[in-house]
Formats: C-alpha cells, structure tokens, sequence
C-alpha cells in the first residue's frame, strides 16, 4: 500500500469514527429523553395519586363538620327548648 492509500484509510477511518462518536451521542440523547419521559410519567401519576389522596381527605373533613354542625345545632335546639320550657314552668 502506498503513502496515498494509507492516508485515505486514515481518513476513511477517522471519518466512521467521528460518526459512530455522533451516532453515540444521538443514542445518548434519545436514552436520557426516555429516562427523562419516563420520570415525568411517574411524577404526574403521583402528583394525580397525591390529588386523589387530599380529595378524599377534604371530602371526610366536610362530612364531619357537617356532622359537628348538625350535633351543634341539636344541642342549641335543645338547650333553647329547654329553656324555654324552664320560663314557661316559672
């Protein structure tokens, strides 16, 4: 093989490297968006979970103080009742 051959070898060579090198970094890339995606889909599935979570805990908060405010009430209703009925036997 001649100088010139070798040189173009080399060339050759040193072209396909520099590609596989960019061939590897677009690889590279394309597995970080996937990690990348994946971790999003994880993250919004548990902020949705966390979401559902507070609902539902807001929803048994308003059920007991409805229920608080019902048992307030009859006792008021009561009381004043009762005292009513203590005016009218005085």
């Amino acid at each position: 093989m001649d100088n010139q051959k070798l040189r173009d070898v080399w060339h050759e060579t040193q072209a396909a490297l520099d590609h596989l090198h960019q061939s590897l970094e677009t690889v590279e890339d394309m597995e970080r968006a996937v990690v990348v995606a994946q971790c999003s889909e994880m993250l919004h599935n548990s902020v949705e979970e966390l979401m559902e979570l507070m609902q539902t805990g807001v929803e048994k908060m308003r059920l007991q103080v409805h229920a608080a405010d019902t048992q307030l009430a009859a006792a008021a209703e009561a009381l004043i009742f009762q005292s009513v009925l203590q005016n009218k036997n005085h």
